[in-house]
């Protein structure tokens, strides 16, 4: 080979090669560029990703502010409407020059008829009988003093019917009832478990191993029978450790029973010490509980006799708790705005129509706050589902 030829070949070994190597780095180029594209791509879904996230947690937690605002709002609409219908019905707000003498005349009226006192809804009122008592759901203790004894006695029942509990309190001495209160199931039990839960008697984590915390508070169902009308009774191993075991229920592991012990005893002893008083209002309540005291087995729990319990009688019926009585037209809620404010004085008529405009007040600005939460909730919806549709178009 000449040298001319072999200068040529170098030459064209050259260019050849220089062809490859820029060949080369194009193609490290582009696989550069794509590499950092889809870098990005990925960097941005992932923010997508986390954003989503974010955005998911944001809606849950706005959704839940709308619907606890919610609840409070009509709440508050609900107490707003009970305050101005109770002021309404004794023309709080319109009071004016002989209005004002006549709901006086009313007063006294009320004041002296105690047969025409309307009554509380029959929901407010203690309905248990002589067969509660027969049937061993109820249980009569005295209320032991900080030293020792002393003269209040209380009795508990359970209300088959309502699917409820009553209790009320009694001087033994001189037979005035004086308090009394109705709970339902969850107050029951929420009561019975806080009194039980570090209680060491293996009867009382029994008992306790019947409640379920909830919420609500509530006996387990597989203690509880369900009726027909949707109320539920006591299953017998219930009714045994909290009134007692009787033949019908069995269960004699559990003796007296919750109540008649020293725990369930400090627990109804609490309640009745806040409970309410049995007003005229309450005439049903009153015959209950002198049909519940007229029997031989809770006035043996008492230490009471038959003469103590003609002086419960005397004192009610001296009091206008057991005689006449009617329910009124006007329904529950002119029976729980009247039948005590109007036995004493127009002031605490006065002081509804205040509490009305405030309950108004609250509603209103309940109201405020449902919407502003509403619209957040609406808001972190709309940011949700923008983020969704970019991921969904590959940003």
């Amino acid at each position: 080979m000449s040298f001319m030829s072999f200068d040529y070949a170098m030459r064209a070994s050259d260019a050849a090669l220089q062809m490859q190597q820029g060949m080369s780095q194009n193609i490290r180029d582009s696989n550069s560029k794509v590499a950092d594209v889809g870098k990005r791509n990925a960097t941005s879904k992932d923010q997508l990703v986390r954003q989503k996230i974010q955005a998911e947690y944001d809606m849950s937690s706005a959704n839940i502010k709308a619907w606890k605002a919610g609840k409070l709002h009509q709440l508050a609409e609900e107490r707003q409407k009970f305050a101005s219908a109770a002021a309404a019905l004794v023309g709080i707000g319109h009071l004016a020059g002989g209005m004002i003498d006549g709901i006086k005349d009313l007063s006294e009226h009320f004041k002296n008829d105690g047969a025409k006192v309307p009554q509380a809804p029959e929901s407010e009122q203690m309905t248990v009988g002589a067969d509660a008592v027969a049937n061993g759901q109820v249980s009569a203790f005295k209320i032991a003093s900080g030293d020792g004894p002393s003269e209040q006695g209380a009795v508990v029942a359970f209300d088959a019917k309502k699917g409820n509990f009553s209790a009320f309190r009694m001087n033994t001495t001189t037979g005035a009832v004086d308090k009394f209160q109705n709970m339902n199931m969850s107050e029951m039990a929420t009561l019975i478990r806080d009194r039980t839960k570090d209680s060491a008697d293996p009867k009382d984590k029994a008992l306790a191993g019947m409640i379920q915390d909830g919420p609500p508070v509530m006996f387990k169902p597989e203690f509880l029978e369900k009726k027909e009308d949707g109320h539920y009774e006591l299953g017998g191993e219930l009714q045994a450790a909290l009134f007692g075991a009787t033949e019908k229920t069995g269960h004699p592991e559990y003796g007296q029973g919750f109540f008649a012990k020293d725990n369930g005893e400090a627990a109804i002893g609490g309640v009745l010490e806040r409970g309410a008083a049995i007003s005229p209002g309450y005439q049903a309540t009153s015959r209950s509980v002198m049909e519940v005291l007229g029997t031989e087995k809770v006035q043996g729990a008492l230490g009471i006799n038959s003469e103590t319990v003609g002086k419960t009688q005397a004192g009610m019926e001296k009091s206008g708790l057991l005689t006449g009585g009617f329910m009124s037209g006007a329904g529950a809620v002119f029976s729980k705005a009247i039948f005590k404010p109007l036995s004493t004085s127009l002031g605490p008529f006065m002081a509804m129509a205040k509490v009305a405009k405030e309950y108004e007040e609250e509603a209103k600005a309940k109201k405020v706050e449902y919407e502003s939460a509403k619209q957040q909730a609406a808001a972190a919806m709309k940011r949700l589902k923008q983020i969704e549709a970019e991921l969904a178009a590959g940003y």
